[in-house]
């Protein structure tokens, strides 16, 4: 058949359909993929904050499964791309932290030290900004002590 024969014919059938039948087609794909790239997104930095290798991304398959998840992805990209990507978010956190510090009229730092149930003891330097009437928390650095 005739490529410009099928390309008329789909134009043709496009035509008789409702515009919001085919934007809601596409949406609703959108919607799903958005989902789970979320999915994949929260076990990345699940595995990150437990200090694991990104090979336990497919051990993660049942945990997912058990509770339910919307189809997530089975595999992940490749070995070190969680680490890329929260390299990047904690770039835009900081250039956030760095403008909104920049405009306030008032800042506080402290210094706090915590101990955990599993008797862990971290130091939290937090600070205090005053912006538009408003207080606003900053967590600026979380170490682990002794």
């Amino acid at each position: 058949m005739n490529k410009d024969l099928v390309h008329t014919k789909n134009e043709q059938l496009y035509a008789i359909v409702k515009k919001d039948f085919v934007t809601n087609q596409v949406s609703h794909v959108v919607i799903d993929e958005r989902k789970k790239k979320l999915v994949q997104f929260f076990v990345c930095f699940h595995l990150l904050f437990k200090s694991k290798p990104m090979i336990d991304y497919e051990n993660m398959n049942k945990l997912l499964q058990f509770l339910g998840a919307p189809n997530y992805p089975r595999t992940h990209w490749f070995g070190n791309i969680s680490w890329e990507m929260a390299t990047y978010m904690h770039e835009v956190v900081v250039n956030k932290i760095r403008n909104l510090v920049q405009s306030v009229q008032f800042i506080s730092l402290s210094c706090d030290e915590v101990t955990t149930c599993e008797q862990q003891s971290w130091v939290l330097i937090h600070a205090y900004v005053v912006g538009g009437w408003q207080i606003i928390l900053l967590l600026l650095s979380l170490q682990q002590s002794g």
